[in-house]
């Protein structure tokens, strides 16, 4: 059967036009010579493509990166700093601006756990970037943490890029805070000593919050700087004596050690942890230690005894490690190590601050050894500092440390008895004034 009259397509370009109509939708590509024979129809209409549409510049860039540090690690055999091994951290929980020409701030973030940061600006700036020694967080949790150099008037550190034009829809911008070590000694700028420093406050904050997770941290000023040595003096020349913790003007101070070759300390991160530990206790709990100079085997008043004790447990807690390293020398090539959870002193009892920092950490860790079956983890020992103690009448020491812990926890009386008496600290059937201590 055929299609006749004048008006109608030949079949093949019906066709034609039937399947390209499918697949193009709108334009029909009529070919009549590829079917051979006459036909009425006309050519379809070309599209005009003379304009053709321009795209539309982008009038914001994106900007992101991270902002890195260098740290370096210990040698566990001879207690000095490894250069050869450096390695990069992020810089955590850090302020971080995005800063015009001028001096304006245009834009506030905070790094993330990797470093990251990101900024939406115009494009065609003059801008740089800037990563300040500071954590600020406001609410429920909060805090305020700086590093500052107190010789130079407190000055905050700060990391920044150098400045660059916007453009494009995305850009990346990188920083990294440099150790200042060139091989034999330190030849530039130290950036990553104020970031290493603040990374250990990082971590010591986050293990309080496992505790209290709605916790306000009272304002913490940390000063540090290449001329603080141990010298006592004043402290606004750098003379101060040892990494300290200062309870005059509020107890908002930790000073760190930086003195090259003769005792650095922005690398120590458990003498860090050590000094914000003061500070937590301070504020949180209650502290009557007379301070002043101390060491591991000393006969101590019982105050003293357990506030540097305690600080050294919550510094190998906070960061998980029990070898407490703490670096010095020419070349920062010496330095000491002691074992938190060390058994074999010599010298143990309550007046010990060995002894007290080996109860704590064992009250806290998991590894079992001799009688020291207990694993508690952070919070309980946490509470005891922080709770009754806190308003208790009795001097704060090992012994009213332990009862209050044992107050909370009537049912393990036993096994810290058991863990008291690994060190000479007699705590069965006594109390919190250690009315039944035997050592003398």
């Amino acid at each position: 059967m055929t299609e006749s009259g004048t008006n109608r397509l030949p079949l093949c370009i019906l066709r034609t036009r039937e399947a390209l109509g499918r697949v193009l939708g709108l334009v029909f590509l009529l070919v009549v010579s590829a079917c051979g024979g006459g036909g009425g129809g006309s050519p379809a209409p070309v599209p005009d493509t003379s304009v053709t549409p321009v795209p539309q510049a982008s009038t914001s860039t994106w900007i992101s990166g991270k902002a890195t540090f260098q740290m370096v690690p210990h040698d566990r055999f001879t207690n000095r700093l490894v250069y050869q091994f450096t390695f990069s951290k992020p810089i955590r929980g850090a302020v971080a601006e995005l800063v015009s020409d001028s001096g304006t701030v245009l834009a506030t973030t905070t790094t993330s756990e990797d470093g990251g940061y990101s900024f939406t600006t115009d494009v065609n700036q003059q801008v740089s970037i800037r990563v300040k020694a500071q954590m600020q967080l406001t609410g429920s949790p909060s805090w305020n943490v700086s590093v500052v150099d107190n010789v130079r008037r407190d000055a905050l550190y700060t990391l920044t890029s150098g400045q660059f034009t916007t453009a494009g829809a995305s850009m990346v911008r990188d920083l990294e805070a440099g150790s200042g070590w060139t091989g034999n000694a330190y030849t530039e700028v130290r950036a990553a000593g104020p970031f290493a420093i603040m990374d250990v406050v990082y971590d010591s904050m986050q293990k309080v919050l496992e505790a209290n997770p709605v916790i306000n941290f009272p304002q913490l000023e940390l000063n540090w700087g290449v001329d603080n040595r141990p010298t006592s003096g004043t402290f606004a020349d750098g003379e101060i004596g040892s990494s300290l913790f200062r309870p005059a003007g509020g107890g908002r101070k930790i000073y760190i050690l930086g003195a090259a070759d003769v005792d650095t300390d922005e690398y120590d991160p458990h003498v860090i942890a050590h000094e914000f530990t003061h500070y937590l206790h301070f504020h949180f709990g209650r502290s009557d230690s007379l301070g002043g100079s101390h060491s591991v085997g000393d006969r101590l008043d019982p105050r003293v005894a357990f506030g540097e004790g305690v600080a050294s447990a919550y510094a190998a807690i906070i960061l998980d490690d029990s070898n407490y390293v703490d670096t010095l020398g020419f070349g920062q090539a010496a330095g000491v190590n002691i074992d938190i959870e060390s058994n074999d002193l010599r010298n143990k009892g309550w007046f010990n601050e060995g002894s007290v920092q080996a109860i704590i950490y064992d009250l806290y860790d998991g590894q079992a050894d001799g009688a020291d079956s207990l694993a508690l983890g952070f919070v309980p020992v946490y509470e005891a500092l922080t709770g009754n103690l806190r308003n208790d009448v009795a001097f704060v020491t090992i012994h009213a440390y332990l009862e209050a812990l044992k107050r909370g926890h009537p049912a393990i009386v036993g096994m810290i008895d058991d863990l008291a008496a690994m060190q000479n600290v007699n705590t069965v059937g006594s109390d919190a004034y250690g009315s039944g201590e035997s050592n003398s």
